[in-house]
């Protein structure tokens, strides 16, 4: 009895896992934009792991806390982001950028993901964190 409960226990543990809402981070340094952010990621499902203003403040908190994605704005006021994509690319974490610069904006070495200009409307930051879960399954898969 035993050995059955300890083989149903690993799948039912992954469903769970499954189940439970995304971590997302949000990097951005406006309060109303951080907080525009916010909602649209609740709206869909999403958990928000926390907001941060600036880079120290971000690797700090990955450091401390398990994300599975995060949205970033490139400029926090006047510094830019890249180094903390540097450490979300380096643990696998995949990311959005949510930034008025758009793509054109972005070294070709961070365009690993999404992109959504700002202004954007609630469904593209839905359809780009959507979007981080595919590529995170392709990178958990290899």
């Amino acid at each position: 009895m035993d050995a059955n409960s300890g083989n149903s226990q690993a799948p039912q543990q992954a469903t769970e896992d499954e189940r439970s809402p995304r971590r997302v981070l949000v990097v951005e340094d406006e309060a109303i934009i951080a907080m525009y952010v916010e909602d649209v990621i609740s709206t869909f499902g999403y958990s928000v792991a926390g907001v941060v203003t600036n880079v120290a403040e971000a690797l700090a908190f990955i450091e401390k806390h398990a994300i599975d994605a995060a949205v970033l704005d490139i400029n926090l006021k006047g510094s830019l982001v890249f180094p903390f994509a540097d450490a979300l690319l380096r643990r696998g974490i995949p990311f959005v950028f949510a930034s008025s610069y758009g793509e054109g904006g972005i070294p070709a070495r961070y365009r690993v993901g999404p992109v959504v200009q700002k202004p954007f409307a609630p469904s593209e930051l839905h359809r780009a964190l959507a979007a981080t879960e595919q590529l995170r399954q392709k990178t958990q898969a290899v």
